[in-house]
């Protein structure tokens, strides 16, 4: 089943459900909307360059979505990898932290196709 499909990934489609009301549709079309987004592939060149600033915003842009949508597990690693940038710019941390972002990313995007 999809929703079992979902929580294995972190997705805990209840609480997005009632974020949406309820409307079943509409959260299905943010959760489209999510797979489809770049956001995420802003942070890795960000960091690339050095641009603290920039890994910050997309990782910040990718957390308040994931919280909204439900995306639990990415969004806990979303939280510890802005917090790694955010309270003293640590770009090493922040380095450390993205194989597990990158992972439940794609874990989500993955369980969304």
């Amino acid at each position: 089943m999809e929703i079992e499909k979902f929580a294995a990934v972190g997705i805990d489609y209840a609480q997005g459900l009632e974020r949406c009301l309820g409307d079943g549709e509409l959260y299905r079309k943010f959760l489209g909307m999510f797979r489809d987004d770049n956001t995420f592939s802003k942070i890795k060149p960000a960091m690339d360059q050095g641009d603290v600033n920039a890994a910050f915003k997309a990782a910040h842009d990718l957390k308040g979505v994931a919280v909204n949508l439900s995306l639990n597990t990415l969004y806990e690693r979303a939280a510890s990898f802005t917090d790694a940038l955010r309270d003293d710019g640590d770009l090493d941390l922040a380095r450390q932290l993205y194989p597990a972002l990158a992972e439940a990313y794609e874990m989500v995007v993955e369980a969304l196709r």
